[in-house]
């Protein structure tokens, strides 16, 4: 059948349903008529009248109610896995701790075998990378003090060629000085010698011109001569010292600066040893970077190690979470999954409430909300429980209204002692927001305007003039110009006048209302007598119709 079959048929039979209803309400709208029109030629008018007394008006917010537990866990693996068995189904009482379901443990047995055999990997690779890093170390250390050594040594060793070339230069310097000074004593000895010479030439040649002018005698000129000759021979004999001396002097300078060149040559090799030392003893200490890089190495290994042995304690706690156990008391309310399904960590296997107290959830609209308090009582009632009753006060507000519904939510604490209470069933829920006992109260429907009529001994109605109190929905209170007891008219089929004479309807049309003073049911039943709740009542006094 098609959509639009289907609506012109809805259409259809909402047509035909308006027209039986008008049918049937001109038919009583004329039954009616005819039985006022029948009342009126007997005589006095037909009316329901109710006695006003004492009553409790309460004024309440109701509102639909659900029922909710306050602990609803629905447990499901925290792997995926075959399921090995459920212990419990839906009615069943489970406690805290107790075994609910298993899944197959052979995944998590498997991934703890490959677990432990990456830890046992690791520990191998560790060890290996710990001995490389003990033989690298041990290599480096015995490398560096060997070259340690040999820098020692090539730098004592160019410390004594430095002093040996320093005392050898300065004995050179010392055998230079003395050839040299030689030469000097020399020099002088030719000078005086010379001088001598030159002074026996200059007396042989005036002893000679003495013996010539006669003077002196002959030897006296073979002195001077043999003392010019003696004087000659003195000189050359000098003259040669200074040849020697010179020679000796320049032997002594060729020695020293071979020796300089000699010592020069030692002092280079003993510092390029000690150069080439250092170099060796650089690399050794170079090579202690490898030390660092086996560190990090051992390190890294250190940390696989670790990461391994964390992996194998993550899988022996999965080991764990094959089995599904109850963190709550409750009652099992649902069983999903049946032995041999696969369970994954999206879908529970089964569910448990807390069942022992309830939570009653109730919208409650903006505009009523502004009065509502935490300990305010309420009373509850659900279809699946007739003829019961629950009392409890607000425990919980909702602060924030929801902004799609223009409501916000209250929750109250059932007690449930003998489990009739079940998460999910709907009810009515009556936010009591004032109770008020009046002495004297009658139903709203008795009120013409700021009066009542009231029917005397006699049957006869007059009019009273009435002062209004509090009211709900179904009755006021009357807090002067009425007593308790004195009888009311709620409902006329004609219009009243003083002093008109009254008579009570037909059994069946119309008779006494409940009086103000009858006892209602729990809290009251809707009657006047009841003191019936009032969805938004007011504290004033409403007017009547």
């Amino acid at each position: 059948m098609s959509k639009r079959t289907l609506y012109l048929i809805l259409a259809g039979a909402v047509l035909l349903g308006l027209i039986g209803w008008r049918f049937v309400d001109k038919r009583n709208s004329a039954q009616g008529l005819a039985s006022m029109q029948r009342q009126r030629g007997a005589g006095g008018a037909n009316v329901v009248l109710a006695t006003a007394g004492p009553l409790k008006l309460i004024s309440s917010i109701d509102s639909s109610a659900n029922l909710e537990s306050p602990f609803d866990v629905k447990l499901s693996p925290k792997v995926t896995g075959r399921i090995a068995q459920v212990l419990v189904r839906e009615g069943m009482r489970v406690m805290p701790g107790e075994l609910l379901a298993t899944t197959d443990p052979s995944d998590v047995e498997s991934q703890i075998l490959q677990m432990r055999a990456a830890v046992a990997e690791a520990r191998s690779k560790l060890a290996q990378g710990q001995m490389g890093q003990a033989g690298n170390d041990a290599g480096v250390r015995a490398s560096l003090r060997q070259q340690q050594a040999s820098v020692d040594a090539a730098r004592a060793d160019l410390d004594q060629t430095q002093q040996g070339v320093a005392s050898k230069i300065a004995s050179d310097a010392a055998a230079v000085a003395d050839a040299e000074a030689k030469l000097r004593s020399a020099q002088a000895d030719y000078d005086t010698a010379r001088a001598n010479q030159d002074n026996a030439q200059t007396k042989l040649d005036r002893v000679t011109s003495l013996y010539k002018q006669g003077f002196i005698a002959a030897q006296d000129v073979d002195d001077a001569k043999t003392a010019l000759k003696a004087a000659q021979n003195a000189s050359a004999s000098a003259q040669q010292r200074i040849g020697s001396a010179q020679a000796a002097r320049d032997s002594v300078l060729q020695v020293a600066e071979a020796n300089k060149r000699k010592y020069r040559s030692d002092v280079t090799a003993s510092n390029a040893r000690l150069v080439q030392g250092q170099a060796s003893l650089a690399v050794a200490g170079a090579n202690q970077s490898q030390t660092a890089a086996y560190r990090e190495s051992v390190a890294a290994l250190r940390a696989g190690l670790e990461a391994a042995q964390a992996q194998l304690r993550q899988a022996e706690a999965h080991r764990g979470d094959v089995f599904l156990r109850s963190p709550i008391e409750g009652t099992v309310t649902g069983r999903f999954l049946d032995p041999g399904s696969l369970g994954n960590p999206n879908q529970p296997i089964v569910e448990v409430q807390f069942l022992k107290w309830l939570y009653v959830v109730a919208p409650v609209p903006v505009d009523q909300g502004a009065g509502v308090r935490v300990g305010m009582p309420v009373v509850v009632t659900f279809d699946g429980l007739p003829g019961r009753t629950f009392e409890s006060t607000v425990t919980l507000l909702n602060p924030a209204a929801d902004p799609a519904t223009r409501q916000f939510t209250i929750q109250a604490r059932l007690e449930n002692p003998d489990g009739v209470l079940r998460p999910g069933m709907f009810g009515k829920l009556s936010l009591i927001t004032r109770e008020v006992d009046a002495k004297v109260a009658l139903p709203r429907e008795a009120l013409r305007g700021d009066s009542v009529f009231v029917v005397d001994d006699q049957g006869v109605a007059h009019k009273t003039p009435v002062t209004l109190g509090f009211s709900d929905n179904a009755n006021v209170e009357i807090a002067s110009g009425l007593r308790a007891g004195e009888k009311v008219v709620v409902q006329s089929y004609q219009p009243l006048r003083e002093g008109m004479k009254i008579r009570m309807a037909a059994p069946g049309a119309s008779g006494e209302a409940a009086s103000g003073g009858a006892s209602g049911g729990p809290r009251g039943s809707g009657k006047a007598g009841g003191g019936r709740r009032s969805k938004g009542g007011s504290g004033d006094g409403g007017k009547g119709s």
